[in-house]
Parts: C-alpha cells; sequence; structure tokens
C-alpha cells in the first residue's frame, strides 16, 4: 500500500510489483471509476477501492443472468458461467473459478507512490 511505502520511506523505493490496475490508467472506464470515486469519498481510489468496484460489477452481471436473483445456487450458477469480464484495469479470463488477469501491469514504487514502470 502507498501508506507502507510513506513509512519505508527511501527505503521502499525501487519495488516492482504486479498489479492489475493503477490510477493513472487512462481508459474511458477507470476515467469513469476515478472519477465518481473522489466525487463520492473526496480521495484518491487505492487498488482495494477497484477491486470492490470490480467484484460489485461482476456481482450485478451474475445477478442479471441468474435465474432467480434471489436464489444463492442460481446466482452461483450464473457466476460461474461468465467466461471473462472487462474489469477496470484488466480483461479476466476465469480459469477453474481463478480470475487472471490477461495484461497485468508492473508498478514500480517512487517516493512513497506506484507508477507504471517503463
Amino acid at each position: 500500500s502507498t501508506d507502507a511505502l510513506k513509512q519505508a520511506g527511501a527505503a521502499g523505493d525501487d519495488l516492482y510489483v504486479p498489479d492489475f490496475w493503477f490510477a493513472t490508467d487512462g481508459s474511458p472506464e477507470n476515467e469513469y471509476f476515478t472519477t465518481q470515486y473522489r466525487k463520492l469519498f473526496n480521495q484518491e481510489p487505492t487498488r482495494f477501492a477497484a477491486t470492490g468496484y470490480n467484484q460489485m460489477r461482476l456481482l450485478a452481471d451474475a445477478l442479471k443472468k441468474a435465474d432467480d436473483p434471489r436464489d444463492r445456487a442460481s446466482v452461483a450458477e450464473a457466476l460461474a458461467s461468465i467466461p471473462s469480464f472487462h474489469y477496470v484495469g484488466c480483461n479476466f479470463t476465469f480459469k477453474d473459478r481463478v480470475p487472471v488477469c490477461d495484461k497485468p501491469v508492473v508498478l514500480r514504487s517512487k517516493d512513497g507512490a506506484f507508477s507504471p514502470a517503463v
């Protein structure tokens, strides 16, 4: 997290991590998400906020596809039938019920923040 990086100071620089999302991604979906998040919460979104947003979108999709959105088994079946999903930040394909990001990004830490490694 950026909080941990800030606590680490210079020792937290040049840390490389894989991720599915970064705040400055210029895609229309991410622009919408980050703009709405800032309006609602008056702060910058984190990867955890993006994950929650994506998970709720996926659940909404499963609820729409379910034969009975009030039935747990029906929703689980609908969720299992979704082969892929475009998340904010990455296209995911589900393999054995595990989401796999098609093109993860590598982030580099510098001065208490992460940015895409070039």
